[in-house]
């Protein structure tokens, strides 16, 4: 906006100067005419009083008039160089004034780059920072200070220590009579005492049926085994330090 307004002012003091300069070549012009007439003048002054036919005062009228006339003239020209170093000036000022303009739209273009910059830059942290899908506690870390991982990678194991159960993989033949929401008294093996809980959910299936390597019977000779279903415990509010992976004794009520 004030390189804008710097052009303008320039372009203002140009025209400004250019009407100066063009009075000034006309006054000039008029006195250089008068000039003339006076030294016209002069000179049929200066043939009369070598006749005697003019006094000396009529003289000396006619070359005060022919000096005035010539330092009008004299005036008229330096009012006119004036003028010119006038629009030089407001040239130069207006070429100044368009150079900075030039440099102030860089800047703005530069200034827009690296905005634009910027937004990539913080999005690109923001899409490296790892946020936990819970609060909770940080139990190991899987990387070291400084180092490269790919997408995907484990990095941490965290858990909630308000959101925590028991997982018991319990025989098929003691599954008779528990039920979802039976009473279970629960011991920690790393805690004295016991603390109650609840059988929140009973598995649909047997463990062996999520094992990483199946049991295959490729001889076709069928061996009986008793197998284990999973069955989860909700922990009752009572049982303090319980740590993952820490192991249990329970005892689930199968009372009708």
């Amino acid at each position: 906006m004030r390189a804008q307004l710097a052009t303008a002012r320039g372009g203002s003091r140009i025209d400004s100067s250019r009407s100066g300069l063009a009075a000034s070549e006309a006054e000039a012009a008029t006195v250089r005419a008068r000039l003339q007439a006076v030294e016209a003048d002069y000179a049929r002054t200066v043939t009369l009083k070598s006749s005697g036919l003019v006094t000396q005062a009529a003289m000396d009228r006619a070359t005060a008039s022919l000096e005035t006339a010539r330092q009008a003239v004299v005036s008229a020209e330096a009012a006119i160089e004036r003028s010119r170093a006038g629009i030089g000036e407001a040239e130069a000022e207006a070429g100044e004034a368009h150079v900075i303009a030039g440099n102030v739209g860089a800047l703005v273009i530069e200034a827009s780059a690296l905005r634009q910059r910027i937004a990539a830059q913080t999005l690109t942290l923001e899409r490296h920072g790892i946020v936990s899908p819970v609060s909770g506690v940080i139990d190991e870390v899987f990387v070291d200070r400084g180092e490269h991982v790919a997408t995907g990678a484990r990095i941490a194991l965290a858990h909630e220590p308000d959101d925590v159960w028991i997982e018991a993989n319990i025989k098929e033949t003691d599954l008779a009579g528990v039920r979802v929401g039976a009473t279970v008294g629960i011991r920690m093996d790393a805690a004295r005492g016991a603390c109650p809980g609840r059988v929140e959910r009973i598995g649909d299936a047997a463990t062996s049926e999520f094992a990483l390597i199946p049991n295959a019977n490729p001889t076709g000779v069928f061996t009986k085994i008793t197998q284990r279903v999973p069955v989860r415990v909700a922990i009752g509010a009572a049982c303090t330090q319980v740590r993952p992976g820490a192991m249990a004794t329970l005892r689930i009520s199968t009372a009708q």
